[in-house]
């Protein structure tokens, strides 16, 4: 690589710009991820599903009889597909 001091001001200013456009590249990828996004389910739409309280879910989830939590800003979501096959997995057992 050419010293700044010997480049010519074209040769500076493609310089500059292969950094910016090497930047802005780096910027505009998509952010790996661990999964793909799922639909998820709030403490209150799971209570309506299950029919029960608030407090009854918090109970369960203490004696860990439904699955995993993500805690996204204070909150708690469910996995709808895990509550899913939860629900097809006890009515398969009920039958």
């Amino acid at each position: 690589m050419r010293r700044l001091i010997d480049m010519n001001e074209d040769e500076l200013r493609n310089l500059i710009r292969e950094s910016i456009e090497g930047s802005f590249n780096t910027l505009n990828a998509p952010a790996p991820t661990e999964e793909l996004p799922t639909a998820l389910l709030t403490m209150d739409e799971v209570s309506q599903i299950f029919k029960v309280s608030r407090v009854t879910l918090h109970k369960w989830r203490r004696l860990k009889l439904l699955p995993p939590v993500l805690k996204k800003g204070g909150r708690v979501y469910f996995r709808k597909s895990q509550i899913m096959a939860m629900i097809e997995a006890r009515g398969k057992y009920l039958e």
